[in-house]
């Protein structure tokens, strides 16, 4: 449990502490108070970029040259931020710096909801991907440094390509590595979304029930080939397929083209053809279903971040939502624009109001 936190030229704060003592926390302001500012720093604490996926530099109040985030969370003092000259953040727990951030994977793991995710189901399949790529990092924290190895490899070969160079070895060296990153990644997502998948499925709950599909050409065929002869044929398909990306100045074939399609399972239609009710209740439904997904295979209870997401909701599925949270047991930071909207949400919640990034 996240009990104190404490942030440096973080965004539009100079230097707050804040402390958590309750399950729930309300977080409440006009817009521009720094509510979401707030949930960011708190998904910082975790592995990756954070909820906006941010530029490190971009993050730091203006006028100064570094930030910094700490927390303490479950007895152990995280710290993270940006410090001067570095391009990288740094990470300490317990003061001992770290070699990178999938070293919180063991400490912290985050869940979020934002506005920006609304239309996740609408939007193009790359968003859906770093979506669903984002709950497999819950899992295996390694999959982030695959995925970043893959798209550099990736960008690396397609450079020689479009600048003529027909190195054969170090072409075929590059393709090597992205068959060999590309066939883990594809195993990793089979991997996940089928306990994902199941946990939707026994889940006792008043949400929709969403079915995820995985469109890729190597998760399929996965299930019936071994890895290696998967890698096999990543390699040979990248080959013949060099004048073509030269060509089109893009890489035609991989696991970077997957795409994942959600169907509202009771009513058997795409979720990309659901109302925007619809489609934010099969959201919350994915996102609760991670949330007892880490609790059951890695006895860890994950933070979570709704942004703005009782906003939407009528009454009836607000106090759906309330239920299932209390029933989570799982810490959970929500914020909105008035108190109103958290009538049914009592018990274990405390309410922080921000002005001008300030605690009123």
């Amino acid at each position: 449990m996240l009990t104190k936190i404490t942030l440096t030229n973080f965004r539009n704060y100079g230097s707050s502490r804040l402390e958590f003592g309750n399950l729930f926390t309300i977080i409440t302001g006009h817009n521009g108070a720094g509510k979401t500012n707030l949930l960011e720093a708190i998904s910082l604490l975790s592995p990756g970029r954070g909820l906006r996926s941010a530029n490190l530099a971009d993050i730091k109040k203006h006028g100064q040259n570094e930030w910094s985030v700490v927390g303490e969370v479950g007895g152990y003092k995280i710290a993270t931020g940006l410090e001067i000259g570095r391009e990288r953040r740094t990470v300490k727990i317990d003061s001992e710096k770290q070699s990178g951030a999938n070293m919180l994977a063991e400490y912290v793991s985050c869940i979020w909801l934002t506005p920006q995710m609304d239309n996740i189901f609408l939007e193009s399949n790359s968003e859906r991907r770093r979506f669903f790529d984002r709950i497999i990092y819950n899992f295996d924290p390694e999959h982030a440094s695959r995925v970043a190895v893959y798209e550099n490899t990736m960008r690396e070969r397609l450079k020689l390509l479009k600048d003529g160079i027909n190195d054969r070895r170090w072409l075929a060296a590059l393709e090597q590595r992205m068959a060999e990153y590309g066939i883990a990644i594809a195993a990793a997502r089979n991997e996940v979304i089928a306990y994902l998948q199941n946990s939707l499925d026994k889940a006792k709950t008043s949400f929709p029930r969403p079915q995820i599909t995985m469109m890729g050409v190597y998760e399929n065929m996965l299930h019936e080939s071994s890895a290696l002869s998967c890698e096999e044929s990543f390699v040979e398909k990248l080959k013949n397929s060099r004048d073509e990306d030269a060509r089109n100045g893009r890489t035609n074939h991989g696991v970077h083209k997957t795409d994942f399609a959600v169907t509202h399972t009771e009513k058997n239609m795409p979720a990309n053809l659901c109302s925007t009710g619809e489609q934010k209740a099969l959201l919350l439904s994915i996102t609760l279903g991670l949330a007892r997904l880490l609790r059951e295979r890695k006895n860890r209870t994950p933070i979570l971040l709704l942004d703005e997401v009782v906003a939407h909701l009528d009454e009836n599925r607000r106090k759906e939502l309330f239920d299932e949270l209390e029933n989570l047991k799982t810490q959970s930071f929500l914020t909105g624009t008035e108190n109103a909207l958290f009538t049914g949400l009592l018990g274990n919640s405390e309410y922080v109001k921000l002005e001008n990034s300030n605690v009123i």
